[in-house]
């Protein structure tokens, strides 16, 4: 089924299969999923709407977007990703991969951008992560303001280039941006800081590619930046190279 709103935003209910016998529907209208974590819709048995051929009737005129997403999955498209589907897809589909032995999955913990309340701007819980929390912050989307809570951390940014672009502008959010937006050619870049540190001081990758990204470790994609503002600690560094993040399927 699909919900289109004022705002043009499109809500695609992607629906388990087994439809010959009961139906899903969300019993929230699509103004009332604004910012909220695509994990957290309430899905609810709804026989009754069930059309012949096991299609929902409110579904009717829409099989032919209906059909192919019989995947049990929603797909939130806000309007700044309008253009960017592909992009926003693959960052979407991205997750925070937490391993603290390099040599085995003991520990492993997966954080999935799509689990954020706002995947576009949201903070990984890393409270699971042994003692991270208290050196680290990773985030999505890009640093607007000092946040004295990470006054003595780190602070990690995962950020689709288009989220920025269109904010660099005059005194725009991202106006600190501007001067590396020419040389901004990948498509989801990396930005490190320190917390405590003015808004102007970051160090960040922008040239490589999803796939090169989602091979290294955070500390090791550190390095390659070049510019070193924000240099952690060895403490910094430890849990650094316990963290990747990955964009491949």
């Amino acid at each position: 089924m699909i919900y289109s709103t004022k705002k043009n935003i499109l809500f695609y209910v992607l629906i388990s299969s087994g439809l010959s016998t009961t139906a899903w529907s969300v019993n929230q209208g699509p103004d009332d999923l604004d910012g909220q974590s695509l994990a957290s819709l309430r899905i609810s048995d709804s026989a009754s709407a069930v059309g012949g051929g096991g299609i929902p009737e409110i579904a009717r005129g829409y099989e032919a977007i209906y059909q192919p997403f019989l995947s049990g999955k929603l797909i939130y498209k806000p309007e700044i990703a309008r253009g960017y589907e592909a992009i926003y897809q693959q960052f979407l589909s991205g997750k925070l991969i937490y391993k603290p032995d390099p040599n085995s999955d003991a520990g492993r913990i997966e954080l999935w951008i799509a689990d954020l309340r706002n995947p576009l701007e949201g903070t990984f819980d890393l409270s699971r992560c042994g003692d991270a929390s208290k050196r680290l912050s990773i985030s999505t989307g890009y640093r607007k303001r000092i946040n004295l809570e990470n006054a003595r951390k780190v602070e990690i940014w995962l950020t689709p280039r288009f989220v920025v672009e269109k904010d660099v502008t005059g005194t725009a959010p991202a106006s600190h941006y501007r001067g590396i937006m020419k040389g901004w050619t990948a498509p989801i870049g990396i930005f490190w800081d320190w917390g405590g540190d003015d808004l102007k001081y970051y160090d960040y990758l922008i040239t490589q590619s999803p796939k090169h990204i989602s091979d290294k470790d955070l500390y090791y994609l550190y390095y390659e930046c070049g510019t070193l503002v924000a240099e952690p600690s060895p403490g910094e560094g430890d849990h650094l190279s316990a963290f990747h993040v990955c964009f491949m399927n």
